[in-house]
């Protein structure tokens, strides 16, 4: 029975001393407060794409190189559109033309003239023309009619035609869809060029995008405008831009969680007036609720 106590009493005191060790662990000072959330990121140019034709060719000039500043709507390439070319003048001075609308509409006018006048020469004077020639013009003016409205037609048609000729030849080059530079040329001209196939890439280093994802639970706590410092990591270095903190605020919160990893993707847009940050940086990134 003795010896029964001593051993509940060991025990209490081992459990007491546990208790005691636990309790002692210290905090460590710096310790971040509740609600910072960190993440790791990378960074990527907001705009950026890869040009291409709409349709087969053989590629006439390049208008630009690797390097060069385009501006929105600049012509960067050409395809040899000879053809396309001919086509468009061809509809073009056909739908400007108005001579067969004229000679319809001349037509129409002569047979109604005659047969008016025929109408009225029998009024005054019944039975001076035959009905059936009468009948003959009245049918003669209804055909001359529907052949004015035939030419109407086809001159709306051809309207149509030259527009359609004009957008063909649309497709035989590609303007730039914003400012920016242009970092891949993958094609040079005399080369053959399949449909959608990329020949330019031009991005906008204006404005660089963030990308990173944090613990779902920590996604609940965030919400657009949040503040957000992005510091710059380059492995195996040490440069001066990974000293320095870039601030901005929060743009997106995915509405999902990758069912895999259990995080959110958000993202924020970066200035980049200087250049200094590049696509495929990575970023440690420190977001504060608000």
């Amino acid at each position: 029975m003795r010896s029964m106590q001593l051993i509940l009493l060991s025990a209490v005191a081992i459990s007491t001393t546990v208790t005691v060790q636990q309790s002692a662990v210290p905090i460590e000072k710096g310790e971040e407060k509740p609600g910072v959330v960190h993440a790791q990121g990378t960074l990527a140019y907001k705009q950026q794409v890869s040009l291409s034709f709409d349709r087969p060719g053989v590629l006439a000039e390049v208008l630009t190189e690797e390097g060069q500043q385009v501006a929105k709507g600049d012509l960067v390439a050409r395809l040899a559109d000879s053809v396309a070319r001919t086509s468009l003048a061809t509809a073009n001075a056909e739908a400007e033309s108005d001579a067969r609308l004229m000679l319809a509409r001349k037509q129409q006018e002569a047979a109604e003239v005659e047969h008016k006048q025929l109408v009225a020469a029998n009024r005054r004077a019944p039975n001076t023309y035959p009905k059936s020639n009468i009948d003959r013009l009245r049918l003669a003016a209804e055909v001359a009619a529907a052949q004015a409205k035939v030419a109407e037609h086809e001159s709306v048609i051809a309207g149509l035609s030259a527009k359609q000729a004009e957008a063909e030849l649309a497709t035989f080059s590609i303007q730039s869809p914003i400012n920016g530079v242009v970092t891949r040329k993958l094609k040079q001209p005399g080369e053959s060029v399949p449909q959608g196939e990329s020949l330019l890439e031009i991005v906008d280093p204006q404005v660089v995008r963030v990308t990173g994802f944090v613990a779902a639970n920590d996604a609940f706590r965030l919400k657009v405008g949040d503040p957000i410092e992005v510091r710059i990591r380059i492995e195996n270095a040490a440069l001066p831009i990974e000293d320095e903190t870039f601030k901005a605020k929060l743009g997106f919160v995915d509405l999902r969680v990758e069912p895999t990893r259990g995080v959110v993707r958000v993202w924020a847009d970066l200035k980049n007036a200087d250049g200094r940050l590049r696509d495929g940086m990575f970023a440690d990134l420190t977001i504060r609720p608000e």
